[in-house]
C-alpha cells in the first residue's frame, strides 16, 4: 500500500512536469533534462515491478535502488555535488596514474632490497603444485645455494 502511494505521487509529479514543460520537443521540456530522465526511468520501472511480481524480473526489481536517487532532484545542493563529482573523474584518473607509478617504484625498490633474503629460511616440504597441509608437513632447512 505504501509502495503504491509513493509510485502514484511520483507519477503525478512526472505528469505535472510534462504538462508544465512539454514532453520533449521544446527547449526546456521534460525529457531534455537528465534528472527528469532518471525520474521517468524510476517511475516506469516502479510500475513494472508493481504489476509484474514474477521472479524472472529480479533485475528490474534491483533497479528499485534508484528510487533513493530521487532525493537528488529535490535538493539542488545534492545535484551540485553530484555534478562536481562527475566533473572530477578525469582528474581522479591522473591521480590514480600517479599512485600506480609510486607503487611500481616502491615495488622495484622492495624487490632489490629483499631479493634472496629468504634463501636460508625454513620452508615446508611440499611442492608448489600441492597445497601445504600444515598439520602433517615437516619443516626442512633450505639447502645452501638456493
Amino acid at each position: 500500500m505504501v509502495e503504491l502511494s509513493f509510485i502514484c505521487v511520483y507519477t503525478l509529479e512526472c505528469i505535472f512536469k510534462v504538462f508544465a514543460n512539454g514532453w520533449m520537443l521544446q527547449e526546456h521540456s521534460y525529457l531534455r533534462d537528465y534528472w527528469n530522465i532518471l525520474d521517468f526511468i524510476i517511475v516506469i520501472t516502479s510500475w513494472i515491478t508493481y504489476f509484474i511480481s514474477d521472479s524472472s524480473i529480479s533485475v528490474v526489481r534491483s533497479i528499485r535502488i534508484l528510487r533513493t536517487l530521487r532525493t537528488l532532484t529535490a535538493f539542488p545542493e545534492l545535484r551540485a555535488l553530484i555534478k562536481i563529482m562527475v566533473n572530477i573523474i578525469p582528474e581522479m584518473g591522473n591521480l590514480m596514474a600517479l599512485c600506480l607509478i609510486t607503487v611500481i617504484c616502491f615495488s622495484a625498490i622492495a624487490i632489490q632490497l629483499f631479493s634472496g633474503i629468504l634463501a636460508h629460511r625454513c620452508v615446508l616440504e611440499s611442492t608448489l603444485s600441492d597445497p601445504p597441509n600444515f598439520a602433517t608437513e615437516t619443516w626442512l632447512k633450505m639447502p645452501e645455494g638456493h
